[in-house]
């Protein structure tokens, strides 16, 4: 089975999942796993040297944006998880100790009670994301919008429909089997639809477009559907709900056209056959080698 990564402090440092789909597997195991991931696909279009760095990267950390996106997802797919996936820190917490406070041989009665405070609340917070009251707000607005739109509610209201499922495939390329691995939001079981929530500026088609394009989520539509074929889901459609990150926070929902999917299935294709060759040779190399020309814009003058 082809391999690119094996206990080695990086993202994925775990056995890979069973291939079909696992239910009941948390967001920090899958993400250990072994698998060929969309992210990992966008590395390795910039070149296979950037794959083996992100494969070896630790993972990166969160930021305030990722908590309230993932808070924005426990509520719409997962509300009733949300105290096991969710703290809030209160609005009458203490001040956050500083360096200093924390490296004094004898703080001061002020910053002891902080600290022992931030260090009870860290202990509770294990395993969980920490947000604001302020950003709890608005991951419920944000998750509201989404669950009253009338395009959205057939797909969460499916009477198939599962959330959060971790779905394992192997794919053949020349001769090797490499892993591929997906959590999708949302699946309904009949095999017709995944779905995908982001949290974005701006939901309007152009804005949208722009960054749909710049993030790859073109590619994440080809490899979840993809890995899903692989492990026997027949997945026919691949729909996105961009909900805006402020008021008024308007919805809106996104597939490829055929055309443009059918050109990222290849597009996949072609940096499967790069990686096998990566794994065969062991060699994982920068762009590519020699001096290239560049030809000056039409819009400079």
């Amino acid at each position: 089975m082809g391999s690119y990564s094996t206990d080695n402090g990086g993202k994925q440092d775990g056995l890979m999942l069973p291939v079909g789909i696992n239910a009941g597997i948390d967001a920090n195991q899958y993400h250990r796993t072994l698998g060929l991931t969309k992210s990992g696909l966008m590395a390795l279009y910039k070149s296979p040297a950037h794959f083996w760095n992100w494969m070896n990267s630790p993972p990166e950390p969160s930021t305030p944006a990722m908590g309230v996106g993932t808070a924005t997802h426990t509520l719409v797919f997962e509300p009733k998880k949300w105290n096991d996936d969710i703290i809030v820190v209160p609005d009458d917490a203490p001040k956050k100790p500083t360096a200093a406070q924390l490296r004094a041989e004898e703080p001061s009665q002020k910053a002891k009670e902080s600290i022992d405070w931030w260090n009870g609340f860290y202990e509770k917070a294990k395993g969980r994301t920490i947000i604001t009251t302020e950003q709890e707000t608005h991951a419920q607005e944000m998750a509201n919008a989404v669950l009253e739109n009338e395009d959205c509610i057939p797909y969460l209201t499916h009477p198939s429909r599962q959330v959060e499922l971790s779905i394992t495939g192997i794919e053949k390329v020349n001769g090797l089997d490499i892993a591929c691995k997906m959590r999708c939001d949302l699946l309904t079981m009949d095999g017709t639809v995944m779905v995908d929530l982001k949290t974005t500026a701006d939901s309007a088609q152009e804005p949208f477009s722009s960054k749909f394009f710049n993030l790859g989520y073109w590619m994440q539509a080809a490899h979840y559907i993809k890995t899903a074929q692989l492990a026997g889901v027949p997945v026919e459609r691949f729909i996105f709900i961009a909900v805006e990150s402020t008021p008024p926070y308007c919805v809106a929902l996104y597939e490829l056209d055929m055309v443009s999917l059918q050109k990222a299935f290849l597009i996949r294709e072609k940096l499967l056959k790069i990686l096998a060759n990566c794994i065969a040779t062991g060699k994982y190399p920068p762009h590519s080698k020699g001096i290239k020309k560049l030809t000056m814009p039409h819009w400079l003058s």
